[in-house]
């Protein structure tokens, strides 16, 4: 059952993650709205509550926060600029 406001759409972009302001992994971005996102890695760690979500090749980046993470993917939700 779908408990999104907004369906999510497939994508796939390179993405950055930072993790406690320093620590850096290289993921993917496979599904995407503008509310959230669904991210593939493969380093094995815990996620943070939050995370700074980068988007080299569209020069972006956003904070968000961990909503779930299970095998080398996580589910974000992203937060506003207040």
């Amino acid at each position: 059952v779908e408990r999104r406001a907004e369906a999510r759409e497939p994508v796939f972009r390179e993405a950055v993650l930072t993790l406690e302001g320093y620590y850096r992994i290289r993921a993917v971005i496979t599904d995407e709205s503008s509310r959230g996102a669904c991210v593939a890695f493969s380093t094995r760690i815990d996620l943070p509550s939050r995370i700074v979500v980068a988007e080299p090749m569209r020069k972006q980046q956003r904070w968000a926060r961990v909503v779930w993470q299970r095998d080398g993917t996580a589910g974000l939700e992203f937060l506003r600029d207040d």
